[in-house]
């Protein structure tokens, strides 16, 4: 049975034939980006069906249709899209077998032009001006990127098409056709891309005498800090009607946080649990000389926020990462206590 549209994801739908009645004379794969772009704005990740506790609970959230919250899995994701790119004149369709969970959408120009896409890689990217990377891949790169399993189910798929998707070999679509695209669409009005926002961190950050100077000290944890200061002040502005949510937020920072030294900064993937599921709960810690800070993204700013250490030591917020070098890590340490005490073991400037 094919996944049905909600009334909520049609409305969406119908908004996005509206607007491109401004770009009468694009091509198929210039629209076909379009409307992956904007689709993908619309969607928020549901972490119900990736941690929640039953069996059954999982299944309801895979395969229930999308409302209001806009919480969704790469299966009404990429389905929704297929579907929406069909109803404006794209060749298109979705790929989800009886065993892979995943599921990817796909469109043609014709036999020897497929293109596959993921919006689950790109739903927090949509939202904060970052370059997309889950659109207009091509079927080498997908098999590459999939169990045996999915790249069979993928092969016979189209070959009851009466295609060989492995002849299909063109390019896939590049970060400068990305790029060029959002130009056409006046995507990247904000001037800049998170990517390149990013980049500029980098070089900032590695000039150390640069960083002394700036910040007044040699203390790389309080010159972090500084710099999130000064980084919440001057945000990279979100390129989208939705206001954006906890998961594309936090997201955000882990892509920022990522440039600072693995010894000075660490980020807590953590999960609150409710009695069916689980609230994300992304920690940003900073390790100074003699102590340790730390961040949340908070919705209502948009911004990260300034937490008391003894304070979420008390919660009850478990590292998602069950697994360690093949054996499972014991609850004790996942807990969000341990992980503080460890680190605040690590700011303790030793005894002369």
């Amino acid at each position: 049975m094919s996944y049905q549209v909600s009334e909520f994801e049609q409305k969406h739908i119908n908004k996005i034939k509206k607007e491109l009645e401004k770009y009468p004379n694009i091509n198929t794969i210039e629209k076909a980006y379009y409307i992956y772009y904007r689709m993908c704005q619309f969607y928020i990740k549901n972490y119900n069906f990736y941690y929640a506790y039953s069996r059954e609970y999982v299944e309801e959230q895979y395969n229930k249709q999308t409302q209001e919250d806009r919480k969704a899995t790469c299966y009404q994701e990429n389905a929704t899209i297929a579907e929406a790119m069909r109803q404006m004149g794209v060749n298109a369709g979705y790929l989800k077998s009886d065993v892979q969970h995943h599921v990817d959408g796909y469109f043609m120009l014709d036999k020897y032009n497929i293109y596959f896409f993921n919006a689950s890689a790109d739903l927090s990217r949509s939202k904060t001006g970052r370059v997309l990377r889950g659109f207009g891949l091509n079927y080498e790169t997908l098999a590459c990127n999939r169990e045996a399993e999915f790249v069979e189910y993928i092969g016979n798929y189209f070959a009851n098409m009466g295609i060989n998707v492995e002849l299909a070999r063109n390019g896939k679509i590049t970060e400068k056709d990305i790029r060029k695209m959002n130009e056409t669409f006046g995507l990247d009005f904000h001037g800049i891309t998170l990517n390149d926002f990013i980049e500029k961190l980098i070089l900032i950050t590695s000039n150390e005498e640069y960083m002394r100077k700036k910040f007044g000290t040699k203390d790389k944890g309080r010159q972090i800090e500084m710099l999130i200061d000064i980084i919440n002040t001057h945000k990279v502005p979100n390129d989208t009607e939705f206001k954006t949510d906890y998961t594309t937020g936090s997201y955000n920072y882990v892509n920022i946080f990522s440039i600072f030294p693995k010894k000075n900064v660490e980020i807590f993937d953590g999960m609150e649990f409710a009695e069916k599921a689980g609230k994300e709960r992304k920690i940003f810690f900073v390790k100074q000389e003699g102590n340790l800070v730390a961040y949340e993204y908070d919705t209502e700013t948009q911004k990260l926020k300034k937490q008391n250490v003894d304070e979420l030591a008390k919660q009850n917020i478990l590292d998602i990462h069950i697994f360690g070098e093949g054996t499972k890590i014991d609850r004790e340490k996942r807990t969000i206590s341990y992980a503080i005490h460890r680190m605040q073991k690590e700011c303790e400037v030793p005894e002369l």
